[in-house]
């Protein structure tokens, strides 16, 4: 059978997830993700020396200016893991002078850290609860002609899934997260395309693919093993790599949508190949595109960004739409207008 046609796609970061707990930017790195991993896994994964390596790093660098956040932290550690001796190399050296720890060492441990904060909110999570109505809610009005893009590394979806799935006794689930061709031509499921990885796939060191793996990987893997797009050399590589066939398509997805809705992702600073490739180089080109919804919450500096940098990306026929509510509540009341 062949796939259905795609007429809407989702865009899904951060801000999709925070409702249920999930760490936003601000969020990463810090003492309280620290509490939460001890909380959820127990201390023994934050007594690494190179867990006190990253931390010291984090907070050093920023208090020096070296980096306003984790994300461009991250990109820069991966730069100077990439190149040892290097210049980046070196001004790390310069702030953690205490450590032994390599910045290989370092770069592993910081993305083994990300992926364990963004499985720690969800690990004691019930899908039965108050919270999660609005996803469920947004779940029942999707088809197969839905496509769902997303930059979270969290598995939010795959627990909305199997729930679903249990709930309904069925082996055919409504959401299927797409990581081959064959998964991505099964018709009759709405296909997400998780495009930089998740915290449950695993490196494949000899193909440099990888396969999916259980949730609780991070707490038995290193960094290095995660299939993961942090910022830096490593998301560039892996989007041309391990992940390319995702990311095309979600450009033919988006080549064809008449309908886009960006939930809690505004095409971060740091995110400079999604706006590329995504917004001037696919969507502005659409033909077919109609309505472009974005959903950041309350106005803030973030959505007017986000609304100025589609306004400039976008067909000029098309003007999106900023809605001002959170992710809960869009999910719960958005209605898919082709059943409606």
């Amino acid at each position: 059978m062949m796939p259905p046609e795609v007429k809407r796609v989702w865009i899904l970061g951060a801000g999709f997830s925070r409702p249920l707990g999930g760490p936003l930017l601000n969020d990463l790195l810090s003492s309280h993700m620290q509490l939460e991993i001890q909380a959820r896994f127990g201390g023994e994964l934050l007594r690494e020396r190179a867990n006190f390596a990253v931390l010291h790093l984090h907070a050093e660098g920023r208090r020096q200016g070296a980096w306003p956040h984790a994300e461009r932290f991250l990109a820069f550690l991966d730069v100077a893991a990439a190149d040892p001796g290097g210049g980046y190399d070196r001004r790390l050296q310069e702030i953690a002078k205490f450590t032994d720890c390599t910045t290989a060492e370092i770069n592993a441990h910081a993305r083994r850290l990300v992926a364990l904060e963004c499985a720690a909110f969800l690990h004691d999570q019930r899908p039965e609860w108050e919270s999660w109505l609005p996803y469920h809610s947004w779940a029942e009005n999707l088809t197969s002609t839905d496509v769902v893009l997303s930059f979270n590394y969290d598995r939010v979806l795959e627990t909305l899934r199997d729930h679903r799935a249990r709930e309904a006794e069925s082996n055919e689930p409504a959401l299927r997260v797409v990581t081959s061709e064959t998964e991505w031509a099964t018709a009759g499921a709405t296909r997400v395309l998780k495009l930089h990885g998740s915290l449950d796939w695993k490196v494949d060191p000899q193909t440099g693919g990888f396969s999916v793996d259980k949730p609780d990987l991070p707490q038995r893997a290193t960094g290095n093993e995660i299939a993961i797009g942090t910022p830096g050399v490593q998301k560039m590589t892996t989007a041309g790599g391990a992940f390319a066939s995702l990311w095309e398509r979600a450009r033919r997805a988006l080549e064809v949508a008449r309908e886009v809705h960006v939930v809690g992702f505004r095409f971060p600073e740091s995110d400079a190949f999604a706006r590329e490739e995504l917004l001037f180089r696919t969507l502005r080109k659409s033909s077919h595109l109609e309505k472009v919804f974005t959903v950041l919450g309350d106005p803030s500096p973030a959505s007017a960004r986000l609304h100025a940098l589609l306004s400039r990306a976008l067909p000029e026929r098309v003007k999106p739409e900023a809605v001002p509510l959170g992710a809960e509540e869009y999910l719960h009341a958005w209605q898919n207008q082709d059943e409606a």
